[in-house]
């Protein structure tokens, strides 16, 4: 039904969610894109958004990239459209803990995000996804191919990714840590 209503028709989808602002780095997502298409038109690169810095990053695409490079807005029904990537995308300049990374680990599906502040401790760089340098498209690129041309790898991070998710990061687990930490300084 989502396929239908944003008409997408390739086989993978890659998608990235985030604010179009000064801290995210859409431009180095765009270039990526851009690279995997020239050889191989069986993925859809989605950009989930709005802001200031979106018609700049409209700009970046061709006229005839637009059926694969897709601007879709903001949604509200992020779920449902996180739920058609195969991978999930943050290439930002700065990021504490992403809601983004952590949406697409709940749903299951490997992660490349720049290395910076939390995404590094969200991630294990070659377990739940790769960490790449910051705003390099060729890195980037290189990554997104691996995971395409690899099913049984993205299925094994995206798995590792939701069991990280739920182990460190759920309201249980913190519950749980908090409780540790304050029976530990209680008994002083």
């Amino acid at each position: 039904m989502i396929r239908s209503r944003f008409s997408i028709n390739t086989r993978y989808v890659v998608g990235m969610v985030a604010s179009f602002t000064s801290k995210k780095d859409q431009a180095t997502f765009i270039r990526a894109a851009k690279k995997i298409i020239h050889f191989r038109q069986d993925t859809t690169f989605i950009l989930v958004g709005d802001g200031e810095t979106m018609d700049t990053c409209q700009s970046l695409i061709d006229e005839s990239e637009k059926n694969l490079i897709r601007f879709l807005g903001k949604l509200y029904d992020i779920e449902s459209v996180i739920n058609l990537f195969d991978i999930g995308i943050l290439a930002t300049f700065t990021e504490w803990i992403s809601n983004s990374i952590m949406e697409y680990m709940a749903l299951a599906k490997p992660v490349v995000a720049t290395d910076c502040d939390g995404n590094s401790e969200l991630m294990v760089d070659g377990e739940t996804g790769y960490l790449i340098k910051p705003g390099d498209p060729e890195d980037l690129s290189n990554k997104v191919l691996s995971l395409l041309d690899d099913e049984p790898l993205r299925r094994t991070m995206g798995s590792l990714g939701k069991q990280r998710l739920i182990t460190y990061f759920s309201l249980d687990a913190m519950v749980s840590a908090y409780l540790t930490i304050y029976n530990r300084y209680a008994l002083i």
